[in-house]
């Protein structure tokens, strides 16, 4: 027997999926996803190994919190980044 989800969260995972296919498709934004690995990262390593600009990829990086796909701690005055845990 299968259940039937009810349309209101129906709707709010297409629309989280929308987001997350939405960002995912920019192809910097894959580069980023792809560049961690798995370990911490600044803004600036990610943007010295992708050759991008650096507000380039903190835009990337932005988008990619949005939608819950990494994460970051503050360390001094820089950020470091990391892919989230997908449990």
């Amino acid at each position: 027997m299968s259940t039937i989800e009810h349309p209101k969260a129906m709707a709010e995972t297409a629309y989280r999926a929308s987001r997350w296919f939405r960002v995912m498709g920019n192809p910097l934004a894959y580069r980023i996803v792809a560049a961690f690995g798995d370990r911490r990262r600044s803004v600036t390593e990610v943007a010295r190994e992708l050759d991008q600009p650096l507000p380039a990829v903190s835009h990337g990086l932005r988008q990619l919190r949005n939608v819950d796909l990494v994460r970051y701690v503050t360390d001094g005055k820089q950020k470091l980044y990391w892919l989230k845990d997908p449990k």
